[in-house]
């Protein structure tokens, strides 16, 4: 079978597929939303300082949950998840500031990728809130960014406790289960709202172009810009 037949049968595939078989769209993490979660994840306690920090970065560097928590308290790889050490700042010609997040395992990259984000002029900052992160926990330099002061010394931000405590928050302001997948699109709607340009977020997003449309909201909006008489974009 060659690969136009291949494609053929998992096109196939797809269209005959239940749509009890589908996943449902995640619910986008709006920078409206997440201000909302903020309004009861305490700025000064570890735990939510923690939860904050990875919330905000994981939704402006366009990170999937996965790769900036860890899979349990004991699982920590120094090799594979990110530190302290593999973050820095970077500085174009004109001055405009970037920090790289250096993930040194993913799935698709062994060796690691780079994913990056800039301060946002609103509450919703993911660079003071790595700052706080780095002033409230002080993890140590090898340890994860995201460790959290624990009775038992620092303990890395495990995926399970960063979900239920968003979740936790969630319930208490009668909103729906959340998804940590719908923070890579509320991150991924937040730019194109912005008008940031389609292949400048597959690039930060790392997607195939297919992958891509998955993450696509409010079509009508986004496009908007690019259909008006004199195009703003």
């Amino acid at each position: 079978m060659d690969e136009a037949q291949v494609k053929a049968a998992l096109n196939g595939a797809t269209n005959l597929a239940p749509p009890s078989s589908k996943c449902p769209k995640r619910e986008p993490f709006t920078v409206s939303l997440i201000r909302m979660l903020f309004s009861k994840l305490d700025f000064s306690d570890p735990i939510d300082v923690s939860v904050r920090a990875c919330l905000t970065i994981s939704c402006f560097t366009l990170a999937q949950g996965g790769e900036l928590t860890v899979p349990s308290i004991d699982g920590f790889d120094s090799t594979i998840h990110i530190k302290c050490s593999d973050v820095c700042d970077k500085t174009d010609c004109h001055g405009h500031q970037v920090t790289v997040f250096r993930i040194p395992h993913t799935k698709c990259s062994k060796d690691g990728e780079d994913v990056y984000c800039a301060a946002q002029p609103h509450q919703v900052n993911p660079i003071s809130e790595l700052n706080n992160q780095l002033t409230v926990n002080d993890p140590p330099v090898n340890s994860h960014l995201f460790a959290y002061h624990h009775s038992h010394g620092h303990r890395p931000l495990t995926k399970c406790a960063f979900m239920n405590r968003i979740n936790t928050v969630a319930t208490s302001l009668s909103l729906t289960s959340l998804k940590g997948h719908g923070v890579c699109i509320g991150g991924t709607l937040e730019y194109l709202l912005y008008g940031v340009p389609f292949d400048v977020m597959k690039s930060m997003g790392r997607w195939s172009s297919k992958a891509f449309t998955l993450y696509l909201r409010k079509h009508a909006v986004i496009m908007a810009p690019y259909l008006r008489g004199s195009p703003v974009v």
